[in-house]
């Protein structure tokens, strides 16, 4: 589980620091910001399984 928590916590801040908002899409039509809101929900929907989510998040 550390593997996976380091990877959230230090390599997906790195990857999202090198987006750029008018980047082209690498396949289909997954634009910047439809992955990022598939990040959140997908981080939003693992976390639940593994711990209380803090009010904060659910804004």
């Amino acid at each position: 589980m550390n593997e996976y928590k380091d990877y959230l916590v230090n390599k997906v801040p790195e990857l999202l620091q090198k987006l750029k908002f008018d980047a082209e899409p690498g396949f289909g039509i997954m634009t910047a910001q439809h992955m990022i809101g598939h990040l959140i929900w997908v981080t939003k929907s693992l976390v639940k399984d593994y711990c209380p989510f803090p009010d904060q998040f659910n804004r």
